[in-house]
């Protein structure tokens, strides 16, 4: 009895991989790449078999990327990157530079951290598209300005309220309690400072703080102000994403982990007028491979 073939890898497969991860959700995945739940499922079942690997943890309808998954993640992003350059380059070569201007906004380094990545390249490639950004602590502010046509594009730390803006969400980033190098202690034997964007109380990080209550001894706004105050010892809830590069050189720790799961995502939001926009349509595609 000859077995079946081993499925052959499809460039689809990884898009819709990548997708699933940043919607983290079948059904959600499913109706923005217009398949059936159950295609979806089956395409990323052909995604495992061909690159020999568990993607995917799943349990009922739920389901856990893995660590071999999320390796697979960066490594998917980074095709899909590759292939999508060549194809702008491609077709900058066949229609000519771009040209014209991107208004675009950010709220903080959480969704700056993302832009800086795809800034340095665009501007490199497209020397004749004129960039201004902005950056604003109000979430409110940025929304009401995409929908007053102000603005191309922004980067939000929270979901609008309006979700025709949203063009996707990225991949979560998890919260860590982070402080100078020290023994793992419990998370409730630490003072905390915390960053703050003026946000509403619904889209604050997802700390319990009737059942987990924290000794908050400060709140900021710039990563600068937090970084001091951690490595003199006092903890700091943050996303992984800021901290990472002062864990890999040892500078921060993190040093007890928190009561509760948290995750952090960046919103790309896009303007009517971003979506009439060429030059902002081709900074959008080069972000999205990267949140």
């Amino acid at each position: 009895m000859t077995s079946s073939p081993e499925p052959q890898l499809k460039v689809i497969w990884l898009e819709q991989f990548l997708l699933l991860c940043q919607e983290n959700d079948f059904a959600k995945a499913a109706q923005k790449l217009d398949l059936s739940r159950q295609t979806l499922q089956r395409n990323i079942e052909h995604l495992e078999k061909a690159v020999k690997v568990a993607l995917i943890q799943r349990s009922g309808k739920d389901f856990l990327v893995t660590p071999q998954g999320r390796l697979f993640y960066t490594e998917a992003q980074q095709v899909i990157h590759t292939m999508n350059r060549f194809s702008t380059q491609l077709k900058q070569h066949l229609i000519g530079p771009l040209q014209g201007s991107i208004h675009l906004a950010w709220q903080s380094l959480l969704s700056f951290y993302k832009l800086a990545q795809v800034l340095q390249d665009f501007i490199f490639e497209n020397p004749d598209v004129f960039l201004k950004t902005q950056v604003f602590q109000n979430s409110s502010e940025i929304e009401q300005r995409l929908q007053d046509n102000k603005l191309d594009l922004a980067l939000l730390d929270y979901q609008p309220l309006d979700e025709s803006l949203i063009v996707s969400r990225g991949t979560p980033t998890p919260y860590v309690i982070v402080s100078c190098p020290q023994p793992k202690r419990h998370w409730s034997t630490f003072s905390y400072v915390s960053t703050g964007y003026n946000l509403p109380s619904h889209i604050a990080p997802p700390w319990n703080d009737n059942l987990h209550p924290r000794n908050l001894v400060a709140q900021t706004n710039t990563l600068n102000m937090l970084l001091p105050w951690t490595q003199s010892g006092i903890a700091a809830f943050m996303p992984l994403t800021l901290v990472q590069s002062y864990l890999e050189i040892g500078q921060l720790a993190i040093v007890a982990d928190p009561p509760e799961e948290a995750f952090a995502h960046v919103y790309l939001c896009t303007s009517a007028l971003g979506n009439e926009n060429p030059a902002a349509q081709m900074f959008i595609q080069q972000l999205q491979l990267l949140l």
